[in-house]
């Protein structure tokens, strides 16, 4: 609990049984069911789940940051800088600048962040050719140097022949390789690593009790690697940024020896998060 996660995003739902009780510091405008329904009414209440929700209580779902401490913050590059200052050791950006473009003054920001606070910054690569122009466009904050950039793969299945239903098998970044056009999240050559983004359990829109609805996406990624992250801090504290960066990666499990995913070569970063190997790792590393 020591460990606190900078969450940037909107509209989190305060009562939900998965992050009451959870907030340290909460400096995120009111829950508004008309803000950015493009992200859906709950999109920083079910990132937040995912990256460390209420865990061991009998409902809903366990969380991987399991009882890491959430901070909650506005959608922006200044609240990036100001979860920082108050000390988050992760900073969830699970959100993209619609700008679409490289800008220095930024990258400056995050480059003074990493070097002054030494959080741990991690971003969701993008879901869709609609963002930005191109499936394998750079989305940023996920762009920036000091960034870790996430992208997504299923998770519920191993590839059969047995299987005909072809959605959401582990590991495959296709998200349904049965229909006529393929769909996948972004991927380029700035990937870092992958994340479970399809199917996932999170708090339904629109209720403030503990249903449970199909999440998807690369902002549901990225929260899984953050709160990953917050659980090498707690067996580690002393991990700098790089350190967590070079674990995350050097544990993560190989993509590209699925036929499915050679298209897609050096463009899915070092392979999917493997959350065991990553904590046992950073608890002897020095």
């Amino acid at each position: 609990p020591s460990i606190r996660i900078g969450m940037t995003d909107v509209n989190f739902r305060r009562t939900h049984e998965e992050i009451a009780g959870k907030v340290d510091y909460d400096n995120a405008a009111p829950f508004d069911p008309a803000l950015h329904p493009n992200l859906g009414f709950d999109h920083g209440t079910q990132t937040a789940t995912l990256a460390s929700g209420n865990t061991n209580n009998g409902k809903g779902i366990a969380s991987i940051g399991f009882n890491s401490r959430l901070d909650i913050y506005n959608l922006s590059y200044n609240d990036i800088l100001n979860a920082a200052i108050n000390g988050a050791r992760v900073i969830n950006c699970s959100w993209y600048d619609p700008d679409c473009q490289f800008v220095l003054i930024r990258q400056q920001m995050i480059d003074m962040i990493h070097d002054v606070y030494k959080p741990v910054i991690v971003a969701a690569a993008g879901n869709n050719a609609n963002q930005c122009g191109s499936i394998e466009a750079i989305l940023f904050p996920a762009g920036y140097n000091h960034v870790l950039d996430i992208s997504g793969v299923g998770h519920f299945v191993d590839p059969s022949p047995s299987i005909t239903c072809g959605w959401g098998y582990k590991d495959l970044h296709i998200m349904n390789y049965f229909e006529a056009v393929l769909r996948s999240h972004h991927h380029n050559a700035d990937v870092d690593l992958c994340a479970p983004s399809l199917g996932l359990y999170v708090p339904k829109n629109d209720t403030d009790v503990s249903y449970l609805q199909y999440g998807f996406g690369t902002s549901f990624a990225t929260p899984m690697v953050s709160g990953t992250a917050a659980l090498m801090f707690s067996v580690n504290p002393a991990l700098l940024p790089e350190d967590v960066a070079a674990i995350l990666k050097c544990t993560s499990r190989d993509l590209y020896e699925l036929p499915l995913n050679i298209p897609f070569l050096n463009k899915l970063g070092t392979g999917r998060l493997d959350a065991s190997k990553a904590v046992r790792l950073a608890a002897t590393w020095v």
